[in-house]
Order: C-alpha cells, then sequence, then structure tokens
C-alpha cells in the first residue's frame, strides 16, 4: 500500500510537509514526552528521536485496513499483531508484551484495548517511552538514562524497529538518530532539555 501513500494527489511532494509536521509534532507533545521519558529513565532526545521518526508515517486507516485483511488472512504477509498503530507506530505484539499482557493467552478485548492505547497521542507516548526502556535495560542494565552515549542512543533507537534477537555487538547505531539529534535537543531544549 506503500505505493498509494506515494501518489502525489495534492500536487506537493509528501517530504515537503512531513518533516515540518514531525518537527511541530515534538514540539507540541515536548511535555509529554518530557514526562514519559522521566518516568521510564530514558533520555528524552531518546524518544524524541525516535518518535520523529515514527511520526507522520502512512494515515492511521492504512493500520486499519492492514489489521483487517491480515485478520482475515486477505493479506497474509504476517501476522495481525505485527500491524502498527498510532503516532508511536507500535506493533500491538510489541505493545502487549511491555505493557505486561501474556501474549499467548491475549483476548479480543485485550487487543482492542491495547490498539486504543497506541491510537490516543499521549498513550502512545509512554508506551513508546516503556518499550525504549525496556529496550536500555536489555542492552545498558546498569546505565542511567541520563549518562547513555549518544551511540548508545542511537543503538536502543535502532532495537525500537529491529527488537532484541541480535546480541549487542551485532547492532549498528540507527544513524538517522544520531544525525538529527542535534535538531532534535535543540526542538526539545526549551521544554525538556536534558538534566
Amino acid at each position: 500500500m506503500q505505493w498509494l501513500y506515494d501518489i502525489n494527489v495534492l500536487g506537493t511532494d509528501k517530504y515537503e510537509w512531513v518533516e515540518p509536521f514531525k518537527d511541530q509534532w515534538i514540539e507540541g507533545y515536548a511535555v509529554i514526552i518530557r514526562s514519559a521519558a522521566e518516568k521510564y529513565d530514558i533520555p528524552p532526545e531518546l524518544l524524541a528521536g525516535v518518535l520523529h521518526i515514527e511520526v507522520g508515517g502512512e494515515p492511521f486507516i492504512f493500520d486499519d485496513i492492514a489489521y483487517i485483511l491480515r485478520s482475515f488472512r486477505i493479506m497474509p504477509d504476517r501476522d495481525k499483531d505485527t500491524t502498527s498503530f498510532g503516532n508511536a507506530s507500535v506493533q500491538v505484539r510489541t505493545a502487549a508484551v511491555a505493557l505486561g499482557y501474556d501474549y499467548d493467552k491475549l483476548t479480543g478485548q485485550q487487543r482492542k484495548d491495547i490498539i486504543n492505547t497506541l491510537n490516543d497521542p499521549v498513550q502512545s507516548v509512554f508506551v513508546a517511552a516503556l518499550y525504549l526502556s525496556q529496550l536500555k535495560y536489555h542492552d545498558y542494565p546498569f546505565i542511567d538514562g541520563k549518562d547513555l552515549t549518544d551511540e548508545q542512543i542511537a543503538i536502543i533507537a535502532n532495537r525500537y524497529n529491529q527488537g532484541t534477537r541480535k546480541a549487542l555487538e551485532e547492532m549498528e547505531p540507527n544513524y538517522i538518530i544520531l544525525l538529527k539529534l542535534d535538531k532534535i535537543r535543540k526542538l526539545i531544549s526549551d521544554k525538556i532539555g536534558r538534566k
């Protein structure tokens, strides 16, 4: 379905508006990002950087359509619970595990609740922060969030989409995050600068 999204329907290149939208979104949710980062002991620029990458992707309706098609095996490429929802683009399966559900016993109502949580912009920031905190703990359990290096931040950011299957030695930093860290810090500095 990416081809449908890439069509130049309004006569503008999507990249002309996506980057400014991402910047505004981060600035608008700066207080929420700060709160979630503090709660889960991660650097605010890690959370803001991941959100900056994820926000403004495909319209939410695509998530709903993909989930329905996968539910009925019309689109059998992946399991329905690998569908990502919300501004933070968190998969249902990932959110369920991060939130402490027993994934193998997940009910239909619990899936619906998780999807509703991910579609709520504020709650999705907190779910993303929780997941990033768990990823931080996976590789750097004895390092406080405020003490993470830029490279460690970029490795955790890369795990956001790759998960924990690879050993730390095999992980590459997310170079997009590394390139954007200064910009992200500037976007959030007035409201959520590092302590």
